[in-house]
């Protein structure tokens, strides 16, 4: 784990951004992230785990009655990108 002075603890092979111990000043690529850290929020804080789906779901108007139906119709259409 980087210290203050982390020229002395990080690998020097590794790039800045590249490695994970340096996350003070972090910024990224969502600007709502990026709002709460400058409010003062840990990253942590900015992310929501996922839910569980429960079936039958509606998702952008399409039905879903069970999980298998969800996962076939998903991985057809991630096939036919």
């Amino acid at each position: 784990m980087c210290t203050i002075n982390h020229l002395d603890n990080c690998p020097p092979s590794l790039d800045f951004s590249a490695n994970p111990c340096h996350t003070i000043g972090m910024k990224t690529n969502n600007p709502y992230v990026n709002t709460l850290l400058e409010m003062g929020y840990d990253i942590k804080d900015t992310h929501v785990p996922a839910t569980k789906k429960t079936f039958p779901c509606v998702i952008h108007g399409r039905q879903f009655d069970t999980e298998e139906q969800y996962n076939d119709e998903l991985n057809e259409f991630m096939m036919g990108l």
